[in-house]
């Protein structure tokens, strides 16, 4: 009986790691997004969108990584506009 429940406490702490790392990980996230800067490709929101989905992949939070995923690509096109309307036009 005394092995059941030792077992149980483990597997709690790993969850819980699990749940604070995830939830310091969405705090980094929120305040990169509201420091966002308009009109200006910045490279470390690029690094920490890759890097975190990644994360997110090897710990099979596969909605989680969809949900980043989705972000990356949204925010790679914002930096192609960007790009495209820094260029000078030739007609």
């Amino acid at each position: 009986m005394l092995a059941g429940s030792q077992m149980v406490n483990n597997v709690l702490q790993v969850i819980l790691l699990f749940g604070i790392f995830t939830l310091i990980g969405a705090i980094i996230t929120f305040f990169l997004a509201v420091k966002m800067k308009d009109h200006s490709i910045q490279k470390g929101i690029m690094i920490w969108i890759a890097v975190w989905g990644m994360i997110l992949l090897f710990s099979m939070d596969i909605l989680g990584f969809l949900l980043f995923l989705i972000a990356f690509v949204i925010y790679l096109a914002k930096n192609k506009a960007i790009r495209l309307a820094d260029q000078p036009q030739v007609y």
